[in-house]
């Protein structure tokens, strides 16, 4: 299996270690290489099917490849799987919405920008203006509703204290 990841190695790593544990997997840099770590499910005492994964890095982030041996069991390949498919998910949604109103708003900048070269009359470009700063408002209303439905839920359920949560929450909007 092979996924591709932005950061560098050491920050993929990062990313890559609490995802094995949390899908009942471990894995330990081997010594004397660079980026090849040895895994084995931690059901296995002791392990008895090695598998393995190399994190190589490359212009367009970090590759990673895992190997796993035939002997590895059916449940354990598909959580590590599983595990290892949700850090390349495709945008949510939300994501998508975003990014389309973000470019809408780059051509709109783009479009008041030539008003300013072609000394378009005041009243049309100050129109634009509020056009793109309306169209930022949105965009921000948009992210921030998605960030208080899935980061500060996920917060809370892990028992994060609300107090710090309403602190966060107010530093973004004020």
């Amino acid at each position: 299996m092979e996924l591709r990841l932005s950061g560098t190695p050491a920050e993929v790593w990062e990313c890559l270690h609490p995802v094995l544990i949390l899908a009942d997997w471990t894995a330990e840099p081997v010594a004397g290489s660079d980026g090849l770590y040895a895994m084995h499910a931690l059901d296995l005492e002791p392990p008895a099917a090695q598998a393995w994964m190399r994190l190589e890095a490359d212009g367009d982030g970090t590759l990673v490849t895992v190997w796993l041996p035939d002997e590895v069991e059916a449940s354990d390949r598909d959580k590590l799987r599983t595990a290892l498919e949700s850090l390349v998910a495709a945008p949510s949604p939300t994501e998508e919405a975003l990014l389309n109103r973000l470019r809408r708003i780059e051509g709109q900048i783009r479009g008041l920008q030539r008003m300013v070269e072609t000394r378009r009359d005041c009243e049309a470009i100050m129109t634009q203006f509020a056009a793109v700063s309306s169209a930022l408002k949105q965009s921000a209303a948009l992210l921030l509703s998605e960030h208080l439905i899935t980061c500060l839920r996920n917060e809370l359920a892990e028992g994060r204290d609300a107090t710090h949560i309403n602190q966060r929450l107010l530093n973004i909007l004020f």
